[in-house]
C-alpha cells in the first residue's frame, strides 16, 4: 500500500509541474515573444529558459501547497 500511495503522489507532483511548466511557457511564447525550445539543439539560452520555466513552476506549487490552495498529496 505504501508503493501505491508514493507511485499516485510522484505522478500528482508530475502531473502539477509539467502543467504549470507548460502555462508558464505559454505566457512566454504570447506575453513576453519567446520563441519555443528546442530540446535537439539546446544551447545556453534554452538552457536558461528551460530553468527559469521549471523552477517557476516548482515556486508556484509550493506557494499553492503554502496557502492551501492545493494539497500537498493526494494519498496520505
Amino acid at each position: 500500500m505504501s508503493s501505491e500511495k508514493s507511485i499516485v503522489n510522484t505522478v500528482y507532483h508530475a502531473v502539477v509541474i509539467s502543467a504549470l511548466s507548460v502555462g508558464y511557457a505559454m505566457i512566454g511564447k504570447k506575453a513576453l515573444g519567446m520563441k519555443a525550445v528546442d530540446i535537439g539543439k539546446t544551447d545556453a539560452n534554452d538552457a536558461i529558459k528551460l530553468v527559469s520555466i521549471v523552477s517557476a513552476a516548482i515556486f508556484t506549487k509550493d506557494y499553492l501547497v503554502q496557502q492551501n490552495i492545493i494539497p500537498d498529496n493526494i494519498m496520505k
